[in-house]
Order: C-alpha cells, then structure tokens, then sequence
C-alpha cells in the first residue's frame, strides 16, 4: 500500500518536472532550428538567382514537389533541368515577412512573401507571390522537400 501511495505522490512530480525540462530545452532548440533552417533558405535564395544547380541539388530532397504558380507539378529531376537550361531564370527576386514553425526536431515550415521577377519558358512573371517551403532534417542536414507558390493580388 505505502508503494501505491509513495508511487502516486511522486509520478505527478516526475511528469511535471520532464514536461518543464522538455519546455525549457525545446525553446532554445527552436531557435537554433529557426536559425540553421533561415540560413538554408537565404542560401537557397543566392543559389536561385545564380542558377546554381549544384547547391540546389544539395538542398532539395530527391523527392522534392514544387507547385508553380499556375498549379504545375515539378519533380527537383524538372526543376534543375529549367534551371540548367535557362527555361527558368530570376531577373530579380526579393523575400520578406518570413516566418518559421518548427514541428519537432525535423520539420520546419516557411511562409513568406517574394516580389519577384522571373522568365519561365519565355514568359516574363512579375508579382508579389506567397511561398511556403517545407524542410525536414534527413541523414543529419536540412532538405526542402515541398515548395508551393502562389500569385497574390498586387
């Protein structure tokens, strides 16, 4: 009987004490998240207005889906190729009011907006456009494993 009690009295304490130890870490290791993640993003965003395959290629997941604007579905095998080819070239490209959610230790969310210009299959696209970006922490690195964009009123 006095175990019951004794268990009773401290599983309360136990449980309250992981939660606060696990809520304590948790925040500063979403911010260390947000920042490596933030990183990869900015680096990203260098290598698209260079067309740099081979960094782009490092930082999509294999299985990556991008969503154009139009609705398009580009596997990263498409995406690069237009890169390489120069179907698809950034004239000009600018993020702000970006914002990340980290889900765990291995998933993180983007949104934010892009005013953009970019040539796609001769075409000249302007706009403000809202993206969100999907990474998830795969064989120890950060990779991109789902972009969508979309137009947005100007």
């Amino acid at each position: 009987m006095r175990r019951w009690i004794l268990l009773g009295c401290c599983l309360p304490l136990l449980a309250t004490t992981q939660a606060w130890a696990q809520g304590s870490t948790s925040v500063a290791s979403a911010d260390q998240i947000k920042k490596e993640v933030l990183q990869l993003e900015q680096e990203q965003d260098q290598a698209i207005a260079d067309s740099d395959v081979k960094t782009l290629d490092r930082i999509w997941a294999d299985k990556l889906i991008y969503t154009t604007p139009t609705g398009e579905l580009l596997t990263k095998a498409q995406h690069l190729a237009d890169f390489r080819s120069g179907v698809r070239k950034f004239e000009t490209m600018q993020h702000d009011d970006i914002q990340a959610w980290v889900y765990g230790q291995n998933v993180v969310v983007l949104m934010g907006r892009s005013t953009s210009t970019l040539q796609y299959k001769g075409e000249i696209s302007k706009g403000p456009r809202r993206f969100t970006n999907v990474f998830v922490k795969m064989d120890g690195r950060w990779q991109m494993v789902s972009h969508h964009v979309t137009d947005v009123a100007k």
